[in-house]
């Protein structure tokens, strides 16, 4: 028997409407989007394990000296397969597909995308191929430098040996006659004479001071009239 509420009145139920219930479903949405998101968070990281496997067996033939290669996977809410420093691959957005990248001065570029293990593995190996190849044209070159630096420089038609041990030649003379052997006089150029003007006398000189005066009497007037256009102006300002 439910004994009844004080006042006679029943507990009213609370609807289904409020926001208790609405947090109670967010929460219940939330952890099945988080098993969601677990589960492919491990199916992508065991898709990149398995390419793993498969590239360490292609690095188990690279030479013991070569240090190109440092593969590995970094774990992450985007975990990569590192190739070496610069090419890794990772999986899109569809946790399916595989992308081989590679970084250069350009950019970052894509090398292959495929969701086939195989043809991954593939553009793998031809990459690691052709990164050999070039260290050994670094190699090569470095060496072909290094002998041009050092080699000795040989005459044409003589060994090093025979360069060395041979004497130094005097320089060859020409036979001497015996114009040659006479002693050469050099004769050295004579300086020009100056001709000096001899002093006017007569009409010259009567007329070049006749000249100078003239110029002195011209200057006295030109310095009288500006000093006598300087007053007048002077005494009009005045009045």
């Amino acid at each position: 028997m439910d004994i009844p509420a004080q006042g006679g009145k029943q507990p009213a139920e609370a609807p289904s409407g409020t926001l208790k219930a609405a947090i109670r479903k967010a929460r219940i949405e939330q952890a099945e989007r988080s098993d969601v998101i677990t589960d492919l968070r491990g199916a992508e990281n065991t898709r990149l394990e398995l390419l793993q496997e498969a590239v360490n067996l292609v690095l188990d033939e690279v030479p013991r000296d070569v240090d190109l290669f440092d593969s590995g996977l970094v774990p992450g809410p985007r975990p990569r397969l590192f190739i070496d420093m610069l090419a890794f691959v990772e999986m899109a957005r569809d946790r399916r597909t595989y992308r081989f990248l590679l970084d250069t001065r350009h950019g970052r570029v894509t090398i292959l995308e495929s969701d086939q293990l195989g043809a991954m593995v593939e553009a793998i190996t031809n990459y690691i191929a052709r990164r050999l190849i070039e260290r050994e044209q670094a190699l090569a070159s470095d060496q072909t430098q290094l002998t041009l630096r050092t080699a000795p420089v040989s005459i044409q038609g003589t060994t090093p040996a025979e360069t060395k041990a041979s004497p130094p030649s005097e320089p060859v003379q020409p036979p001497q006659t015996p114009e040659a052997r006479a002693p050469i006089h050099i004769r050295r150029p004579t300086r020009p004479v100056t001709q000096a003007y001899p002093p006017q006398t007569g009409a010259g000189a009567v007329l070049r001071g006749l000249l100078n005066s003239l110029t002195l009497l011209l200057l006295i007037l030109l310095v009288s009239g500006a000093f006598y256009f300087a007053a007048q102006e002077w005494l009009h300002r005045g009045n």
